[in-house]
């Protein structure tokens, strides 16, 4: 009887415990919000459910920068009069950072001529009587690019480059000097870039990267085949390469979402070829050589800052 009686006795101090906490939580309860209060402890369902979102998409292997103001909150996230909902926060990935454009460049070759003029295979001139390259310029804006800044100074851009050169070479038995065909290089660039933000409408940057050019020979018809010289036929196979690239330029914001941007881009890079000659069908030579299209660019271009 007696231990019946303490054991009823201690239920109902458990029952009445439970109910003094759940009325110490309604009364310490922040009107129009869904926040408690517990001494230094303060817990919103805001931050369980943005707490369970972390979980979720770490569970997904995407990691988040933490939010600086609550522990555990993806900033990524948009913040709502509820807590998160749950879409990404576009302006924090794109505004400011990812940038869509155009540029045209003028172009100057650093090693356009060999020295050799009048040389022939072996005496110091490219290739052949190739002995001097000449820069073609092409002032349409069509080599896009798109750059993304992960943080306010460091970024990358992926761009589309291209350059075409002609070639000069010398007739030794006529003694003038001929056009064989146009090199052409086009390709992808990647750089790693730089930049200075600032409080005026003027960003510099600064990048370092590399090039991808798939390379190609435009023979001239006269050179690809004589039929008057013992029916002679002339093949140049150019190899694929890659180069170095070095760039330095400023941005000018004229409006809101778009700019101005003037750069200097330096090239260097080495094409590699193969020239065959035939005579009445027959392979009678074989020469190897090297174009350098070493170039300094300078750049004109537009772009939309999201």
């Amino acid at each position: 009887m007696r231990k019946g009686t303490v054991y009823l006795i201690f239920c109902n101090f458990l029952l009445f415990s439970q109910l003094g906490v759940v009325c110490s939580a309604a009364e310490n309860r922040q009107p129009g919000t869904d926040q408690f209060s517990s001494g230094n402890d303060r817990r919103s369902v805001s931050d369980i459910s943005g707490d369970s979102i972390a979980v979720e998409k770490k569970e997904r292997n995407v990691v988040w920068k933490e939010d600086s103001v609550g522990e555990g909150l993806p900033s990524v996230y948009r913040r709502s009069a509820a807590g998160f909902d749950g879409i990404l926060d576009y302006d924090k990935l794109l505004r400011a950072r990812l940038q869509l454009g155009t540029r045209m460049a003028y172009r100057f070759l650093t090693k356009g001529d060999s020295g050799h003029k009048w040389g022939v295979h072996g005496s110091g001139t490219f290739l052949g009587t190739i002995y001097s390259l000449k820069e073609k310029q092409d002032m349409m804006p069509l080599q896009l690019y798109a750059s993304w800044y992960f943080t306010d100074y460091i970024g990358v851009e992926l761009a589309y480059d291209q350059l075409e050169v002609e070639t000069a070479a010398t007739n030794i038995y006529h003694r003038v000097v001929k056009n064989d065909g146009n090199l052409k290089l086009s390709g992808p660039t990647l750089m790693l870039l730089g930049r200075y933000p600032n409080l005026t409408q003027f960003t510099p940057w600064a990048g370092v990267g590399l090039g991808f050019y798939r390379t190609s020979f435009d023979a001239a018809s006269y050179w690809a085949h004589n039929p008057g010289f013992r029916n002679s036929y002339s093949k140049m196979s150019t190899s694929n390469t890659y180069g170095f690239l070095f760039a330095a330029g400023v941005d000018w914001a004229i409006m809101e979402h778009w700019n101005i941007n003037l750069s200097l881009q330096y090239l260097s890079a080495e094409v590699d070829a193969v020239f065959r000659g035939y005579l009445n069908d027959k392979l009678y030579t074989t020469q190897s050589g090297s174009f350098p299209m070493d170039n300094i660019a300078i750049r004109l271009g537009a772009a939309y800052q999201f």
